[in-house]
């Protein structure tokens, strides 16, 4: 699962929670009879559990914590594809709601039962990685506080709260996000025309499908959103495929950034543009 944040949006992703072996190739690891083996059966508890993860984390503390004074009204981001201004923009995350309650009855349901704070199965325990890019020298003598970032502490203690272990982890190695060599990580997002991105980002062995997902419901999105020529009804084909985003449940939008900017009283039209042009034969001081 992955976390995006920055001036576009917040995910959390990890291949834990996306698991490439749901798609057509497996569904032939059964036997004779039709029935599932062992692996198979793995892979689909697995995947039911990064969809229930995301009620398990609280977005709104989320937004509140990081920008905590910038705005009025705090709210996560509710859409992958649009940001908040831009035409096109709805909330599609009701499959995002929080419930924890929820979640915990269906980690017992899959078998991984509370035992002093941590659930395990098998006798082995409920722990995921988060995993992010770092300077860490394991040579030094005191390790870096990573657990600093708010962020993740956040998700330590919601994940915490029904039973499931966060480890922290700082790695050198750049290509992490690319290996897929993590559980939980979060990324910054910059780009304010992620319609231009989705193949990049959500499609098939897109370079910036970090979680991996493989699925042919949502290949077929992206290119009618490509395809279409009435630019009436991209906005609708796009949601279309944000829906089937949040149902897959590889990644989690967090928050948009706002944009804040001192000035001068007497500056007008001078201030936080946000995703707006600036015109600058407008700006000027007042009399």
């Amino acid at each position: 699962m992955h976390l995006y944040r920055g001036f576009g949006d917040a995910h959390l992703a990890g291949n834990l929670l996306v698991q490439p072996a749901l798609d057509a190739a497996h569904e032939a690891d059964r036997d004779e009879h039709g029935r599932e083996n062992q692996r198979d059966a793995d892979h689909r508890s697995r995947y039911v559990f990064h969809r229930l993860l995301r009620g398990v984390l609280w977005r709104e503390a989320f937004f509140d914590v990081m920008l905590h004074g910038l705005i009025d009204n705090p709210h996560p981001l509710n859409n992958h594809i649009f940001l908040e201004g831009q035409p096109g923009y709805q909330n599609n995350a009701d499959a995002a709601a929080y419930n924890p309650a929820q979640a915990s009855r269906q980690l017992d349901d899959l078998g991984w039962k509370l035992e002093d704070g941590v659930r395990e199965k098998d006798g082995k325990p409920l722990a995921l990685r988060y995993v992010f890019f770092g300077d860490h020298d394991p040579t030094a003598a005191r390790a870096p506080n990573t657990t600093n970032d708010p962020l993740i502490r956040l998700v330590q203690n919601n994940l915490a709260q029904i039973g499931v272990k966060l480890t922290i982890n700082d790695t050198p190695a750049r290509d992490f996000l690319d290996t897929g060599n993590f559980d939980i990580t979060d990324v910054s997002g910059g780009n304010t025309n992620e319609m231009m991105l989705l193949q990049h980002d959500f499609g098939t062995n897109g370079p910036g499908n970090y979680g991996k997902i493989r699925s042919d419901d949502i290949d077929t999105k992206i290119q009618q959103a490509y395809t279409e020529l009435d630019v009436n009804k991209v906005p609708d084909l796009a949601n279309d495929l944000d829906q089937t985003l949040w149902a897959e449940g590889h990644s989690l939008p967090l928050y948009q950034n706002v944009d804040v900017l001192a000035a001068r009283v007497d500056l007008a039209n001078y201030g936080a543009f946000g995703l707006a042009d600036i015109d600058y034969t407008s700006i000027g001081f007042t009399n």
